[in-house]
């Protein structure tokens, strides 16, 4: 029996139409070189190619990445991990939006995304609700048996969040949160950031908040 595909996601037309802008008037330009000229429309007919073969298909259980290169499945698991980073784009200086870039990998299998896929916004969001389901019941475990969970070089537990070589208790934590694509927290009297580190290193970002903020709302309870 087939597997059921949830979603499927393509490359937005956006970068292949730039290179044919850009191809197309380096043939311009260099008509008088026959070599230059033909290369540049073998080069176009495979951005085309590679635009059209690759695509991004959503399972139950596993993602799949085709390509002209061949195919990548990633299965769901508790050892599954999800990465995201948000990169601001400027012309000029002035913001004119955002690049958003997803790796998904399990062991030796890893599929990486960004924003030339069309809708990449919404297949995000799909991403989240499979994170939350499939580690839903690992931090249930982790809760009850009062143990520790690795979200790459932080470490969240019962007692505190631990970041290399450096401890917080929640008892200590002023705040935490996101800022200019890092994440931060502050611990009560120091000044500044007790530790900042890009989001891109944190895997499974919806499920390090909420474990996160489970823990820190237990220290407010009386």
């Amino acid at each position: 029996m087939a597997k059921r595909q949830i979603a499927e996601y393509r490359q937005s037309y956006i970068l292949r139409i730039m290179a044919t802008a850009v191809l197309l008037f380096i043939a311009f330009l260099s008509s008088s070189h026959g070599g230059v000229v033909l290369g540049c429309f073998i080069l176009l007919i495979l951005i085309w190619i590679w635009g059209f073969k690759e695509k991004i298909l959503l399972y139950p259980h596993q993602l799949k990445k085709e390509s002209l290169f061949g195919e990548t499945v990633v299965p769901f698991n508790a050892r599954t991990e999800f990465y995201y980073q948000f990169v601001s784009v400027s012309v000029s200086f002035v913001p004119v939006g955002q690049h958003t870039y997803i790796t998904v990998k399990n062991g030796p299998h890893k599929v990486k995304m960004n924003s030339n896929i069309k809708d990449i916004e919404a297949l995000r969001q799909s991403l989240i609700q499979v994170e939350i389901a499939v580690l839903k019941s690992h931090v249930e475990q982790s809760i009850q048996n009062k143990t520790s969970l690795d979200f790459g070089v932080l470490k969240v537990s019962a007692v505190g969040v631990a970041y290399r070589n450096k401890m917080l208790t929640y008892a200590e934590i002023e705040d935490f949160g996101v800022e200019n694509g890092e994440f931060y927290m502050k611990k009560i009297g120091v000044r500044g950031h007790f530790f900042k580190i890009s989001i891109s290193e944190i895997p499974n970002m919806s499920t390090f908040f909420a474990l996160l903020e489970y823990y820190f709302q237990q220290k407010l309870i009386p």
